[in-house]
């Protein structure tokens, strides 16, 4: 796992992905979103997922722990994200009452 001081959460780095989409399944606030026909591949060709919201990463460090890439930077030290906390909750709300549906 590749660490970094500066960060308060996780970073994806498009350049390391190689479009496995495990991430996807794994993030429990549903960040990552698969590679369109309109995705510019990489610098090594492959089509890499994208970060949607990254400011509501709680830190859980799922995606970090399933790539095989290791196509993340973790913070060192990963702090609570009460906003992605929130968001979270408010996701699982609007996917109940409106029948599962992601947003």
């Amino acid at each position: 796992m590749r660490t970094a001081a500066h960060l308060d959460t996780v970073h994806l780095d498009t350049e390391a992905c190689k479009g496995c989409n495990l991430c996807i399944d794994v993030c429990p606030n549903d960040l990552f979103q698969a590679a369109t026909p309109q995705t510019p591949p990489n610098a090594q060709g492959f089509l890499p997922v994208h970060m949607r919201w990254p400011e509501y990463c709680i830190n859980c460090l799922r995606c970090v722990k399933v790539c095989p890439d290791d196509a993340f930077v973790a913070p060192e030290d990963p702090p609570g994200n009460l906003n992605g906390h929130v968001f979270g909750v408010s996701l699982k709300w609007h996917r109940f009452w409106s029948g599962g549906k992601t947003p």
